[in-house]
Protein backbone atom coordinates (compact mmCIF):
# COMPACT_ATOMS: atom_id res chain seq x y z
CA UNK A 1 0.00 0.00 0.00
CA UNK A 2 2.89 2.32 0.96
CA UNK A 3 4.73 1.68 -1.90
CA UNK A 4 1.59 2.33 -4.21
CA UNK A 5 1.65 6.13 -2.44
CA UNK A 6 5.32 6.18 -2.91
CA UNK A 7 5.33 5.23 -6.23
CA UNK A 8 2.31 7.49 -7.14
CA UNK A 9 4.24 10.35 -5.47
CA UNK A 10 7.14 10.03 -7.50
CA UNK A 11 5.08 9.79 -10.82
CA UNK A 12 3.04 13.44 -10.04
CA UNK A 13 7.12 15.07 -9.05
CA UNK A 14 8.31 13.79 -12.18
CA UNK A 15 5.42 15.09 -14.28
CA UNK A 16 4.93 18.21 -12.49
CA UNK A 17 9.26 18.80 -13.67
CA UNK A 18 8.26 18.23 -17.07
CA UNK A 19 5.46 20.46 -16.73
CA UNK A 20 8.30 22.92 -15.48
CA UNK A 21 10.63 22.27 -17.87
CA UNK A 22 8.07 22.42 -20.70
CA UNK A 23 7.34 26.08 -19.75
CA UNK A 24 10.86 27.07 -19.54
CA UNK A 25 11.87 25.70 -22.27
CA UNK A 26 8.39 27.58 -24.05
CA UNK A 27 9.93 30.86 -22.64
CA UNK A 28 13.33 30.56 -23.21
CA UNK A 29 12.82 29.59 -27.34
CA UNK A 30 10.34 33.14 -26.84
CA UNK A 31 13.04 35.41 -25.38
CA UNK A 32 15.54 34.34 -27.89
CA UNK A 33 13.24 34.85 -30.63
CA UNK A 34 12.41 38.60 -29.53
CA UNK A 35 16.43 39.29 -28.75
CA UNK A 36 16.71 38.14 -32.80
CA UNK A 37 13.79 40.23 -33.69
CA UNK A 38 15.60 42.98 -31.57
CA UNK A 39 18.63 42.58 -33.17
CA UNK A 40 17.43 42.13 -36.95
CA UNK A 41 15.83 45.92 -36.69
CA UNK A 42 18.83 47.24 -35.06
CA UNK A 43 21.93 46.25 -36.79
CA UNK A 44 21.77 48.43 -39.11
CA UNK A 45 21.25 51.15 -36.78
CA UNK A 46 24.90 52.99 -37.28
CA UNK A 47 25.35 52.00 -40.61
CA UNK A 48 24.39 55.40 -41.63
CA UNK A 49 27.43 57.45 -39.37
CA UNK A 50 30.65 58.53 -40.71
CA UNK A 51 33.85 56.89 -39.30
CA UNK A 52 34.56 60.01 -36.54
CA UNK A 53 30.98 59.86 -35.18
CA UNK A 54 31.30 55.78 -34.83
CA UNK A 55 34.94 56.64 -32.82
CA UNK A 56 33.27 58.79 -30.49
CA UNK A 57 30.42 56.58 -29.88
CA UNK A 58 33.44 53.84 -29.09
CA UNK A 59 35.57 55.83 -26.62
CA UNK A 60 31.58 57.23 -25.26
CA UNK A 61 31.21 53.48 -24.41
CA UNK A 62 34.28 52.15 -22.99
CA UNK A 63 34.44 55.33 -20.92
CA UNK A 64 30.70 55.30 -19.51
CA UNK A 65 29.47 51.95 -19.96
CA UNK A 66 32.52 49.64 -19.33
CA UNK A 67 34.24 51.88 -17.26
CA UNK A 68 37.26 51.48 -19.63
CA UNK A 69 39.44 54.40 -19.40
CA UNK A 70 41.62 55.31 -22.39
CA UNK A 71 45.51 54.32 -22.55
CA UNK A 72 47.54 57.04 -22.99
Amino acid sequence: MFSFLKKSKNIHLHKKKLEKDKIQQIQRQALIKDAIMIHQKQSKLLDNLSEATKDQLREFAMKRVFNIKEKD
